[in-house]
């Protein structure tokens, strides 16, 4: 009988938190600030709310604090703000990714793949309204099925080191996202999205063929889609790529998309195959990092790097025997 009055309580002051919608933004002062949105999913929230932990290195006691989250003001001139409330309209937002915007040290960027970027001031106390932009108008609004929960395949946003935030896409030409593996005909297109106008701004647009014209001057590489595109913090025009043959084999490619020329070329090697040298193990494309800093992270890092060359050299033998 006393569940029945608690559990009203308890369900309103203890919060579920899913990892992608916690964002973390740091601070010149040592501190830091964690955030966590959550939209229309509590019966008692009309949009959504944000819970807040700050940090400075001052403090010893950190307590959540709990904030409504109003209705975001439209930075882009248009009609119109996001559907936040799930079960609503068809197209209701979910969380990609959360990244920091540097403007003003001030604001966390929850990214909606399909809907678009929302922008909320995490440090003051009493912060103005949300703003809300819409993704480029080029790109459909509709998102592609996928797991829950799973990154998306055929777009991505970041922020290089510059401060520049770019979205990249692959899609067809009504802007729709490809993630058939046999596609015969995409685009692959970049934007950088400037706040103060809230303009998105077309960088450049590779089509299918002049990608696989870029990859086929490696003649290991297999003519399907790529996916998962990760661009490099330093060149906005280097992008990362995934590609799986039809031997469950994962290629990491590097594409110049603005020269069309293919950078560097490897077979992923994921960690257990690595620590067990020898390969094995499952690997599902989505979670890799292009990046060279784990080298740095263990104390024999030289032996580390040889051992993967030579797995991966292994490795590509015995794809190149299938193949023939």
């Amino acid at each position: 009988m006393m569940d029945h009055y608690c559990k009203p309580y308890l369900s309103h002051h203890q919060r579920a938190m899913w990892r992608g919608d916690i964002g973390l933004l740091c601070r010149g002062d040592g501190g830091f600030t964690v955030a966590n949105l959550s939209v229309g999913v509590q019966p008692w929230l009309s949009l959504g709310e944000f819970s807040v932990l700050h940090h400075t290195p001052e403090e010893t006691d950190m307590k959540w604090e709990v904030k409504q989250l109003p209705t975001p003001v439209p930075c882009d001139g248009h009609d119109g703000t996001p559907n936040l409330v799930i079960g609503g309209r068809s197209c209701s937002w979910e969380t990609d990714i959360v990244i920091p915007f540097e403007f003003d040290g001030r604001h966390l960027c929850w990214v909606d793949l399909y809907l678009g970027l929302l922008f909320v001031d995490v440090v003051i106390n009493h912060p103005p309204l949300p703003r809300y932009a819409r993704l480029p108008v080029e790109l459909d609004q509709r998102r592609t099925y996928i797991d829950s929960g799973a990154p998306d395949p055929a777009r991505r946003v970041r922020v290089t080191d510059a401060g520049i935030m770019q979205l990249i896409s692959i899609s067809n030409d009504a802007g729709r996202s490809v993630l058939a593996r046999s596609c015969s005909a995409f685009n692959i297109t970049t934007w950088t999205f400037n706040f103060e106008p809230a303009q998105w701004h077309k960088v450049v647009t590779i089509r299918s063929d002049e990608f696989w014209a870029a990859i086929d001057t490696d003649k290991r590489l297999p003519r399907l889609l790529p996916e998962f595109p990760t661009m490099s913090m330093v060149d906005p025009d280097d992008v990362c790529f995934t590609l799986e043959d039809s031997y469950h084999n994962f290629w990491l490619v590097s594409v110049n998309i603005k020269n069309k020329v293919l950078g560097a070329v490897a077979l992923y090697i994921n960690e257990e195959e690595e620590e067990e040298g020898r390969a094995s193990g499952v690997f599902y494309g989505n979670s890799f990092i292009a990046s060279r800093i784990t080298r740095y992270m263990d104390k024999d890092a030289i032996k580390s790097l040889e051992m993967s060359k030579k797995l991966q050299q292994a490795k590509q033998e015995r794809t190149m025997e299938k193949m023939s």
